[in-house]
Parts: structure tokens; C-alpha cells; sequence
């Protein structure tokens, strides 16, 4: 999807040294395509802290275990048994970027919201 080389990216994003006029069509689309998922991150960086509260709520109504959470390298961890959680709340869990763990025992993990 991204035509440019990281180390174009960052030179381009630096604009140290680059010539406008040295910009081909594609990095441009590339780097505009860059820079509006910056963006979207920036807008959705802006709701973490209720989308994560939303989903802390959403699986309290399925357990209230001793250990709920836990972290490692950078994933959240909520162990709560996804086979016990409606469809309709593991569909909004989805949105808010919690996803059924079948890798590491069950319940759900999170890559957007860093560790604990």
C-alpha cells in the first residue's frame, strides 16, 4: 500500500533537503495517504480513555475474576471467557479493539492501548 521506502517516508516527512520539485506523483499520494492515517490515529488516540472504560464495562457484565487484567509486551490482557460474552457485545468489543484470545488461553487482549 505504501510506495515509499521508511527511509524516503522520513525524509520526505522531515523535509530536510527535499527538493518539491524532486516529489514523483506516487510519493506524493503515498505520503498524503501517510499522513491521513497519522491523523485518524490522532482522532481515535483522542477516545481512548472511554473506549477503554466502555469496554471494561461491557465485560464486567460477564465475570468480576480476582486478576481481571494483565500486560505483556504491549497487549492488554482481560480475562473474561469470550464464549460467555453475547455477540452482540464481542462486536462492539471488536470496534473498541478488544479481540477473543484463542492464542493464549481465552479471554480478550488489546494492541491499542499499550501496557499496564
Amino acid at each position: 500500500m505504501n510506495d515509499l521506502s521508511d527511509e524516503r517516508l522520513a525524509t520526505l516527512l522531515d523535509h530536510d533537503g527535499v527538493d518539491p520539485q524532486e516529489i514523483t506523483c506516487a510519493e506524493l499520494e503515498s505520503l498524503i495517504k501517510e499522513l491521513q492515517r497519522h491523523r485518524s490515529r490522532e482522532q481515535t488516540n483522542r477516545t481512548l480513555m472511554k473506549d477503554l472504560i466502555e469496554a471494561l464495562t461491557i465485560l464486567a457484565k460477564y465475570g468480576d475474576p480476582y486478576a481481571p487484567t494483565h500486560c505483556e509486551h504491549d497487549v492488554l490482557y482481560v480475562c473474561i471467557d469470550p464464549s460467555q460474552v453475547s455477540e452482540a457485545d464481542k462486536t462492539r468489543l471488536v470496534e473498541l479493539s478488544f479481540h477473543p484470545d484463542t492464542e493464549n488461553g481465552g479471554g480478550f487482549r488489546s494492541f491499542r492501548f499499550g501496557s499496564c
